[in-house]
């Protein structure tokens, strides 16, 4: 079964723990800022507890940190998420199908979009095989969403 934790309920340890494989470079070559520090990173953590817009949670299975999904932006039903695996291989199934769980039926969103580099195309993959279809193209970045039902 997984777990949900809310950054805003991380031990220190854990928050020091996302912030090394946030800023590694396998995932962040595709974030929109390459380099978080740790001042940077707590200070983001301690926003977040009066920030409505945005939800942060680390995915655990029995212990094991399987990665981090997002939601920013929150408003009227739609949100962007953002993703990232902190282990295993294969594990970007698990977390999308985890993230569109908990937008559609915990925080009922009726749209999820998100913002990916046009570089990342294991990404949009994994994203147009969940039903998320591209909606805009800004220079660097895709804009994708997927709506509740999927797609359309």
């Amino acid at each position: 079964m997984l777990v949900f934790k809310n950054f805003i309920n991380l031990s220190l340890e854990e928050k020091k723990e996302i912030l090394r494989q946030r800023n590694s470079s396998d995932v962040a070559k595709f974030c929109l800022k390459k380099y978080i520090s740790l001042d940077e990173h707590l200070n983001f953590i301690e926003s977040l507890k009066n920030d409505k817009t945005k939800l942060y949670m680390l995915v655990l299975k029995e212990e094991e940190m399987l990665g981090v999904i997002s939601f920013s932006e929150i408003k009227e039903q739609e949100a962007f998420f953002g993703l990232y695996k902190i282990s295993k291989e294969k594990m970007g199934t698990l977390l999308m199908q985890a993230m569109l769980d908990k937008g559609f039926k915990d925080l009922k969103l009726k749209n999820i979009k998100a913002r990916v580099l046009k570089q990342n195309t294991k990404a949009i993959k994994l994203y147009e095989k969940f039903g998320f279809k591209t909606v805009a193209e800004e220079k660097e970045y895709l804009i994708i969403e997927c709506k509740t039902g999927g797609g359309d």
